[in-house]
């Protein structure tokens, strides 16, 4: 396990490896580079600058995090992502294509932490593949994110503004009106409060 570590390079992972547990840390990246497969990994209350990524047969349970970009590139591993907040990076061709066998539940995943009239806002038309699952989860600047999802239970779309107060300093917490609106399955705000 790693708790409250800051490391502004990659994590990579090789080998087998069970029960990694990672706890209030920041990231540059998470990467896991080989087989046999990383187990029930655990990531909490983390920040991940730059992306995660699975591949092979990993499990991995992401929980009350920021992820710039998360990739899944195996019809095998399987990531949950619960009260997330993701944001797939076009400049660096991150889709939310590759959010592939993942369950997303209660989660934000925006384009852009700019206002609505922002012109980065070329992932418009991308979405969720079909191995996807996504409940009581919020798009901000995708417009039909959720289409393609196995499940799309509760899920809507919003803009910046009706979302997120501010985003200054990694702080993501909604506004009043979206605290009351946007609810997960539990009943409390979706995202990372």
């Amino acid at each position: 396990s790693m708790e409250g570590i800051r490391c502004t390079g990659t994590i990579y992972m090789q080998g087998a490896f069970d029960n990694p547990y990672f706890l209030k840390c920041a990231f540059k990246a998470i990467y896991y580079i080989d087989v046999p497969a990383i187990k029930n990994a655990m990531i909490a209350n983390c920040i991940v600058t730059n992306h995660v990524s699975i591949e092979g047969t990993c499990t991995m349970q992401i929980l009350n995090c920021y992820i710039q970009e998360f990739f899944n590139y195996s019809d095998d591993a399987q990531a949950s992502l619960i009260n997330c907040v993701i944001r797939p990076d076009h400049y660096n061709q991150s889709q939310p294509e590759y959010i592939a066998n993942s369950m997303l539940l209660n989660c934000i995943i925006c384009t852009t932490f700019t206002n609505s009239n922002s012109n980065y806002n070329n992932g418009y038309h991308s979405a969720l593949p079909s191995t996807s699952f996504a409940k009581n989860c919020i798009s901000i600047g995708f417009e039909n994110l959720f289409k393609n999802s196995q499940t799309n239970e509760g899920c809507t779309s919003a803009s910046f503004e009706e979302v997120f107060k501010d985003f200054f300093g990694w702080n993501f917490e909604l506004t009043d009106e979206a605290k009351t609106k946007y609810l997960g399955n539990d009943g409390t705000e979706v995202g990372m409060y």
